[in-house]
């Protein structure tokens, strides 16, 4: 189960994320799921979640995404990743800039019936702001 759970993050943030695969969204994800660092603006559950990918994807059309750690116990699972990608569209307010930003985190997700049901993000937002040129 574990090893599952851990294989359902890794597709979620490269694939969802990473690559916009948007329909995996629905088998990955439960309805109801919580994130709690919701970008402004975000709707809740699952809608919020593809809201949330959309628009970094639109902000950031070359986001890349990479897994390098997954660690399990139950029905949770941490993940440390990096990201990187040009901005190329309005985030947070602020207008494209054309610079590339690498940036790393670790989330804690959890997994309920095959689905993540609650995800905690956590990175450092004010770094990604720095590299935009906020």
């Amino acid at each position: 189960m574990v090893e599952h759970n851990k294989e359902i993050v890794r597709r979620f943030g490269e694939l969802c994320l990473g690559k916009g695969e948007l329909r995996l969204v629905g088998e990955l994800v439960g309805d109801d799921v919580v994130d709690h660092n919701a970008l402004p603006g975000q709707g809740a559950g699952r809608a919020g979640i593809i809201d949330a990918i959309l628009l970094l994807r639109a902000a950031f059309p070359d986001l890349h995404v990479v897994a390098e750690a997954l660690v399990g116990d139950g029905e949770l699972v941490a993940a440390r990743w990096s990201m990187s990608g040009t901005h190329l569209g309005e985030f947070a307010g602020i207008p494209a800039s054309g610079r590339n930003w690498e940036l790393e985190g670790m989330d804690l997700y959890r997994i309920e019936d095959r689905r993540i049901v609650e995800i905690w993000p956590h990175f450092d937002t004010a770094d990604l702001l720095r590299q935009l040129g906020a």
